[in-house]
């Protein structure tokens, strides 16, 4: 992405400094002309970072979670990476769970708000790709997914 605007940020792994995160990263999205595009980047980048702070690294406040966003002219890219074990997330559904389910809405979300998503080979980085605007068919409802 060249001419890209990056937002670069490592946390401790607490869910207090998500938060913080969250928050501070709000500045970058205000002043990137994100208007339809905030709330999935907004919402993935918190699922993602509080996966990767109970999940990946347990809650152990000595390991660091890595949050990076890159805003390009088409195109957000999200990227969270932890220290943790990872998980082999070619075995994770990318549909729905059961609405009852208090874990494991991760990976749906991503599927219904990033047009793409990569984990890496350890399954300790989620890249996630948010479509900074809909095509004007979209806007209309003349394309639906």
């Amino acid at each position: 992405m060249p001419d890209a605007k990056v937002y670069r940020r490592e946390i401790h792994s607490r869910l207090a400094e998500v938060d913080w995160l969250c928050t501070d990263m709000r500045a970058l999205l205000a002043s990137s002309d994100l208007d339809e595009a905030r709330f999935a980047i907004e919402l993935l980048a918190h699922e993602s970072l509080c996966n990767a702070v109970i999940h990946g690294n347990k809650k152990n406040a000595d390991k660091r979670v890595l949050l990076e966003i890159r805003v390009g002219r088409v195109w957000v890219r999200l990227q969270v990476t932890d220290e943790g074990n990872g998980f082999d997330w070619r075995k994770k559904s990318f549909l729905p769970g059961d609405v009852g389910d208090t874990t494991g809405r991760g990976i749906a979300l991503y599927a219904l708000y990033a047009e793409r998503r990569q984990f890496n080979a350890f399954g300790n980085q989620v890249t996630l790709w948010i479509r900074k605007r809909k095509l004007e068919g979209e806007r209309n409802g003349l394309i639906r997914c």
